[in-house]
């Protein structure tokens, strides 16, 4: 058995536009690169765990992954997390 590297749009049979994600999300898959927890990205991000969690429920149905760990190589892959650390300076309702 051969194992066949392909890119993630390719494998899941899809293109997937850059602009997939909006601000907000890639602030919140952005932080969680640097933190582990829901309630540490709210509170970095300045808004609700619930809010949060709604965040990666849009992430994870617009990449098409069903896990965090999947959702950020896939972010990766697709050049998504380029605002890793604009987290830290701009709550998310400014």
């Amino acid at each position: 058995m051969q194992l066949v590297e392909k890119p993630v749009s390719e494998a899941q049979g899809t293109i997937l536009d850059a602009n997939l994600l909006s601000c907000a999300e890639r602030r919140v898959l952005g932080a969680f690169l640097r933190y582990d927890r829901v309630a540490e990205v709210a509170e970095v991000l300045y808004v609700s765990p619930d809010t949060v969690k709604k965040h990666l429920q849009r992430i994870y149905r617009k990449l098409r992954v069903h896990s965090l760990h999947r959702a950020l190589v896939v972010a990766k892959e697709l050049g998504l997390q380029g605002e890793e650390a604009a987290y830290r300076y701009t709550p998310m309702g400014e």
